[in-house]
């Protein structure tokens, strides 16, 4: 599947990426080709296989939904670039430019 420029663009813009012509070209190839790989994994014939919900080694996915005792505010906050008033400090995203 072709990835056009329009949709690189929107891509780029969702991602808040700032890409040069080149990287957006060498992005549209590169969606390309993911795109093209799964529209092939989709053309599988995957009659009568049903998932067994297990990886590779047959070990189950998910582990038993036991409690456990979370994080401390202080051992959540100690890898944030920046806190105020005990919580985390972002950038604000609302009311940005969308296309900047």
């Amino acid at each position: 599947m072709e990835v056009s420029d329009k949709l690189a663009r929107e891509i780029e813009a969702l991602a808040k990426l700032r890409l040069e012509p080149g990287e957006r070209e060498s992005m549209r190839g590169d969606l390309s080709r993911v795109l093209e790989h799964f529209r092939s994994i989709a053309e599988l014939d995957l009659d009568g296989i049903e998932p067994d919900g297990s990886d590779t080694l047959g070990r189950p996915l998910l582990r038993d939904d036991e409690p456990r005792p979370g994080l401390s505010q202080e051992a959540a906050l100690s890898g944030a670039a920046e806190t105020e008033a005990g919580h985390f400090r972002v950038p604000p995203v609302i009311g940005e430019d969308e296309h900047a």
